[in-house]
């Protein structure tokens, strides 16, 4: 002897709803199936709902399918019954528009919230530009106000030192002797030419500090820059410490003549002469005159 036990219970749904109930016992169980109290169709079709039982051997199979939709919170029982013994399972039916809105709602809802997640990420990437500059300018301006008040502190602190500081002028005015010596170069040639192409043409370079001043002299007299015939032209470049100076003659001496070139500064004096000699060319004299001041 076995008393009705439920073995198993399921529920489809495809064009209509069924639900299945499995059932085994001594003697074989006996199923019937209620929705709101009251029994549904006994193997037939009742109320558009259709009961099939199957018995093999102690087991018992029932299905009920139903054609309507149920309303929301219908409540079905699917009862296993013998002498020994009752078991059953009571399931609360849903209407299957009920669910699909429900179920919109829940996919509308997560959809929403994942749309809305991305939007806020988004706009949180737009706005990392503008974050970081405005901390950057609150920084800088912190910065620059700790250094402001750093160097208004330090003025602070040094000026009692600013009066302390005219009393010493003569550190910055006076120079060793030894340094004022580097400074000064006595007149020196650097180089003396002379070409005979249509013209006679003789150069003089002189280099000293100060930049020495430049003269020529024809048989011991000046030739003056403002007062020069047209035989003589002097042209003059100074370019400190270097003094260089050109003399054109125009026209062939008649008779031998020395022509002087003399450059000299406060420190010294050093001169160079050229011998002109008719139907020859200019000869430079070997022998310069030097003369030194202390």
């Amino acid at each position: 002897m076995i008393p009705a036990r439920l073995v198993s219970f399921s529920c489809s749904l495809e064009e209509v709803l069924k639900c299945s109930c499995f059932f085994h016992g001594v003697p074989v169980p006996y199923v019937r199936w209620w929705m709101k109290g009251d029994i549904v169709g006994i193997d037939g079709i009742h109320d558009g709902s259709q009961v099939t039982s199957t018995h093999i051997g102690p087991w018992t199979n029932s299905t009920i399918s139903l054609a309507e939709v149920p309303e929301m919170g219908t409540s079905l029982l699917c009862e296993g019954k013998n002498t020994h013994g009752v078991h059953g399972m009571s399931i609360i039916l849903m209407s299957i528009k009920s669910s699909l809105v429900t179920q919109t709602f829940i996919n509308g809802f997560f959809q929403g919230l994942a749309y809305g997640s991305i939007a806020t990420a988004l706009l949180f990437l737009c706005l990392i530009p503008f974050i970081v500059k405005h901390v950057r300018r609150k920084l800088a301006k912190k910065i620059a106000a700790i250094k402001a008040e750093k160097n208004t502190n330090n003025g602070e602190c040094q000026e009692p030192n600013v009066d302390l500081k005219p009393e010493e002028p003569e550190e910055y005015t006076v120079m060793p002797s030894s340094e004022r010596q580097r400074l000064v170069v006595p007149t020196m040639l650097f180089y003396h030419i002379c070409s005979l192409e249509k013209i006679l043409k003789c150069s003089c370079s002189f280099y000293g500090i100060p930049t020495p001043v430049v003269h020529w002299l024809m048989e011991g007299v000046l030739v003056s820059v403002k007062n020069m015939s047209n035989i003589l032209q002097v042209t003059t470049n100074i370019t400190a410490p270097w003094a260089n100076s050109t003399i054109f003659l125009l026209g062939k001496p008649e008779t031998v003549m020395n022509l002087h070139c003399v450059a000299q500064n406060k420190y010294g004096n050093q001169s160079s002469t050229v011998f002109l000699i008719p139907g020859s060319g200019p000869l430079i004299s070997s022998k310069a005159e030097v003369a030194s001041r202390s």
